[in-house]
């Protein structure tokens, strides 16, 4: 099954649509306003005032693997500096099977993403790290089975370098829970 996403800045869902520029905008991507309407933001020169994340589209029943066509409406969130911004890791959403690294939150050109809070489970014995890209940002934390941590500061726990994406690696089995980050 695919995995899921739902993006919320500051508790709000400011849901918005504009055609695609071009074909392959995913769920999750950074995005930049054009003239006839959004596309995927790659340059890190491009930092905009308002950072707009692609949601997933409706019609698909939550799937984010499924890419927008050229000319689809794109849903998408708008978040500024400073904004929170909640990810969900539903049950669908499992980061890691064995030795493996999952993009939490995607990078934003020149901004911090700073996590103020997560919550989690294993379903297996495991050891988890945040990471800004591939630089560990928290320690290893050592989980046995079905077992989970959570953690809140609305001064930072954590942030990644500008830039970067905030990454979980998880050493076996799976984890779901959820985590709300800034744009900083």
């Amino acid at each position: 099954m695919a995995s899921s996403i739902c993006l919320s800045p500051n508790g709000q869902y400011l849901r918005r649509e504009k055609a695609a520029d071009a074909a392959g905008v995913l769920p999750g991507h950074l995005l930049i306003e054009t003239a006839t309407g959004v596309a995927v933001n790659a340059t890190a020169d491009d930092v905009p005032v308002r950072a707009l994340f692609a949601d997933i589209n409706i019609g698909d029943a939550g799937d984010i693997s499924r890419a927008y066509t050229n000319g689809e409406n794109v849903h998408y969130v708008s978040a500024s500096k400073g904004s929170y911004v909640t990810a969900i890791l539903a049950d669908s959403q499992t980061i890691a099977v064995g030795a493996e690294t999952g993009e939490v939150a995607p990078a934003v050109p020149g901004r911090n993403l700073m996590v103020v809070s997560y919550v989690f489970v294993a379903d297996a014995a495991t050891t988890v790290t945040f990471k800004s890209a591939t630089t560990a940002i928290s320690g290893a934390m050592t989980l046995d089975a079905n077992g989970g941590v959570s953690a809140e500061s609305s001064d930072g726990l954590m942030w990644t370098e500008p830039g970067e994406a905030l990454n979980i690696t998880n050493s076996a089995g799976n984890i779901s829970g959820h985590l709300t980050y800034r744009i900083v």
